[in-house]
């Protein structure tokens, strides 16, 4: 009997440990880099605010090339939105100095 890996021609069943792991890692990436990997409870991003963080982004950027220092990329994935009250329950997690 022929089994179901031998049937299909799988991607990547060939690979070795570190390539696996370089590859999802590469997936992971791109989830978060183009806004489609999100956290049950965040909000979905709306066009303007989309360009709020664009918008955001550039002028950091701009103030760290005044500074001498290098431009930073900041991927749409990795600013989250929550409603008010969601925010309320998750703020402590994120709190890096707590008072």
């Amino acid at each position: 009997m022929i089994s179901m890996i031998e049937k299909y021609n799988f991607v990547g069943k060939n690979l070795d440990q570190e390539e696996k792991e370089k590859g999802v890692g590469n997936l992971q990436r791109h989830f978060v880099d183009n806004n489609l990997f999100r956290d049950k409870n965040e909000l979905k991003k709306t066009k303007e605010e989309t360009s709020m963080i664009e918008t955001a982004t550039a002028l950091i950027n701009k103030e760290l090339i005044t500074l001498g220092l290098s431009e930073v990329r900041i991927p749409l994935g990795q600013v989250h939105l929550f409603d008010r009250e969601e925010f309320k329950k998750e703020q402590d997690k994120w709190r890096i100095g707590k008072r």
